[in-house]
């Protein structure tokens, strides 16, 4: 069964309570992960607050 780089990405990730190599993770969805990572960007501005990511 075909997977995508994603899918990988996030079943090595899994346990997001992992702080280690969340950073590194997120870096690479915002960057390669076109309307996902914007999706991700969004939803963490909803919950945390946080300001918008600039382009």
């Amino acid at each position: 069964m075909p997977v995508t780089w994603q899918q990988v990405l996030l079943e090595y990730q899994r346990d997001w309570s992992r702080k280690a190599t969340y950073d590194a993770v997120m870096d690479l969805v915002h960057e390669h992960s076109g309307a996902y990572g914007m999706g991700v960007d969004y939803a963490y501005t909803m919950v945390h607050g946080a300001p918008e990511r600039k382009a």
